[in-house]
């Protein structure tokens, strides 16, 4: 990486996007934002809530055709 690029400063980021010339931005993290509590909100309803913990269960043993000996 170019040191040009770790020279910039904490918040900063570029867009390349194809046929447009790179540009610089100021990056905004959701957590400092005026939105901060309807993310976190919407973060708490729909992520991946823990499911209770499943127990292993002996399987048959079965030949499988796609093996040959």
């Amino acid at each position: 990486m170019s040191p040009t690029w770790r020279s910039l400063d904490r918040g900063r980021a570029v867009v390349l996007s194809s046929g447009a010339p790179a540009t610089l931005v100021r990056t905004m993290p959701w957590y400092t934002g005026p939105h901060k509590d309807a993310v976190e909100s919407s973060i708490k309803k729909y992520s991946p809530q823990p499911e209770e913990e499943a127990e292993p269960v002996a399987a048959a043993a079965v030949a499988n055709p796609w093996v040959t000996k």
